[in-house]
């Protein structure tokens, strides 16, 4: 029995000893040698590679996160009591190396915390600036120029080999690590980055007469200043990087020499020259060269209208609606993302273009002679025009609309698209002229519309039968949208407001659910409109946004 009660003792003993080693939180800023001793452990377990300097620098606040994400602990990058006790398997559990194994496979497309932490690491080593959990094409990028620096296969997916350099102490950062940004992609060449476009870069400067050394494979201060003399002349951005606009400039029949001539030919661009990758994947709100190429694209087969919208880097609604009806065309999987099926089609295959025909047909030539006036389009009202549509005969539509005082071109511009505010539009005629205000322009209205008899909204309306005096009228309740509701007009809201480009249906997908995040939606549209702010949708917010009660 004394021998029991003795055991127990030293038991207790053993396990009070124990708690105060723990009993102690590590947080940021902290410094000392219990700090020293965290960062070996999480160095021993692969989630630190930066020194053991005895300080909680951001580097090991993100470490410990990695630690808890992987081991099923809080995610706060503090090391308290459970993080601690994990670390050394005091809770009986043995903590979980940083994973190195052959099932480590990121490639494009791929999301997640590892591509975060992944993101994190390359944005460390100079090789990206953002972070974001989406492997997209910058991400692609990113890897591809770590892999060619640090000797490894270059293929932009992230497998065991990769993801065990990456982490490793020993991993090369990039070249101009602390120094100027460096941009990693076909078409743009920043100031200490060795490539053999530089070299193609500095003999044409040197033809040109901006640049007057060897060309060779390194943009140092030489190439810098040439490429600044070079943008200035040619009314370009002046910052000495070798961007989009610059690279197309540059290698142009109409560069301007440094003497103000122009010299011709160019000479041959270089085999990595700006082109898609077809096997990447391009979707909403990615920024970077490739973007404009496919708006280049898209344009030349006719989906994509400069007047609307000019070309830029960055991937817009509306190129989402170009990429949609590129690949509703081509049979394609219309979810307006440009992923490698879309982006072969379209730039290594033979697509339809907008008009139907296919890229290869040969373009008819055009008559000699004077060309005969194009026959005027007639007004159809044997059809059914409706939102979403787009049509000439939506265009006949708008200017008979315009005509009768319905269309104010000061709010929308003339279109063959049938908007929400078109709808509204052909609602007030139909109210004006006592047919069933819809927004629809079925035959009844199209007929009304276009005959001499049309009302306009400056008119006095026809009259209505006199209502039954025995029979009130029930008042119309007004609307009012709010969190939770679930209908056809929070569907009509949300399809508004992404066509307004206060929804983003990437995000979040078109509903008919009123969620919290249409309540931060209402809420911006209404700041837009020095409404009051409060995410509800009543009448003055309905109305705002072009509907009518």
């Amino acid at each position: 029995m004394k021998k029991r009660i003795t055991s127990m003792l030293i038991c207790a003993v053993l396990l009070l000893g124990l708690v105060p080693a723990f009993a102690y939180t590590l947080r940021y800023e902290d410094t000392g040698t219990r700090v020293g001793l965290l960062q070996t452990q999480l160095k021993n377990l692969g989630y630190y590679a930066g020194p053991v300097s005895n300080k909680y620098d951001y580097e090991l606040v993100k470490s410990v996160r990695s630690f808890q994400r992987e081991n099923g602990l809080q995610v706060d990058g503090i090391a308290g009591l459970n993080t601690l006790m994990r670390l050394n398997g005091l809770d009986g559990i043995t903590p979980k190396p940083k994973p190195v194994s052959s099932s480590i496979r990121l490639a494009l497309g791929s999301q997640g915390d590892l591509v975060k932490d992944l993101q994190e690491r390359l944005k460390d080593l100079g090789y990206m600036d953002y972070v974001s959990g989406n492997f997209d094409t910058i991400t692609y990028s990113a890897v591809t120029s770590f892999q060619r620096h640090n000797k490894l296969r270059k293929d932009g997916i992230v497998g065991k080999d990769t993801w065990s350099t990456l982490f490793s102490p020993t991993a090369i950062k990039a070249p101009n690590y602390g120094g100027t940004p460096i941009y990693y992609s076909n078409i743009s060449i920043a100031e200490n980055n060795p490539s053999e476009q530089v070299r193609a870069i500095e003999q044409r400067l040197k033809d040109l007469g901006y640049f007057d050394g060897t060309p060779n494979t390194v943009f140092d201060n030489y190439t810098f200043n040439a490429v600044l003399a070079f943008q200035g002349k040619n009314s370009l951005k002046v910052d000495g990087i070798v961007g989009y606009d610059t690279w197309n400039r540059l290698f142009s029949p109409n560069a301007i020499s440094a003497s103000g001539a122009v010299v011709t030919p160019p000479p041959v661009l270089p085999t990595d020259a700006p082109k898609v990758d077809t096997a990447g994947r391009l979707q909403y709100n990615h920024k970077n060269p490739q973007v404009r190429l496919l708006q280049q694209k898209l344009a030349e087969l006719g989906y994509f209208d400069v007047n609307y919208e000019k070309i830029s880097d960055l991937y817009t609604y509306y190129t989402v609606t170009a990429v949609r009806n590129f690949q509703k065309k081509n049979n394609l999987q219309a979810d307006g993302i440009a992923g490698p099926n879309t982006l072969t089609l379209m730039f290594k295959g033979d697509p339809i273009k907008a008009d139907g025909n296919k890229a290869s047909s040969p373009v008819t030539p055009k008559p000699i002679g004077p060309t005969p006036a194009p026959t005027p389009l007639a007004p159809k009202t044997d059809i059914r025009l409706q939102y979403n549509q787009e049509d000439a005969q939506i265009g006949l539509l708008k200017a008979r609309l315009k005509e009768l005082g319905y269309f104010n071109t000061g709010y929308e511009a003339m279109s063959n698209k049938y908007t929400y505010y078109t709808v509204t539009a052909v609602r007030n005629f139909q109210h004006k002229n006592g047919l069933q205000a819809d927004g629809i322009a079925g035959p009844n209205t199209l007929k009304a519309l276009y005959s001499n008899s049309a009302i306009k909204a400056d008119d006095n309306p026809k009259p209505t039968a006199t209502p039954n005096p025995s029979v009130t009228p029930e008042p119309k309740e007004p609307i009012r949208l709010a969190y939770g509701h679930e209908n056809s007009n929070v569907t009509k809201l949300q399809e508004r407001l992404t066509e307004l480009k206060f929804f983003d249906p990437e995000y979040e997908k078109i509903s008919g659910k009123y969620t919290y995040y249409t309540v931060s939606c209402v809420r911006k549209f209404q700041e837009s409109k020095g409404l009051k702010a409060d995410g509800v949708v009543g009448p003055k917010t309905w109305e705002a946004l072009g509907f009518s009660e």
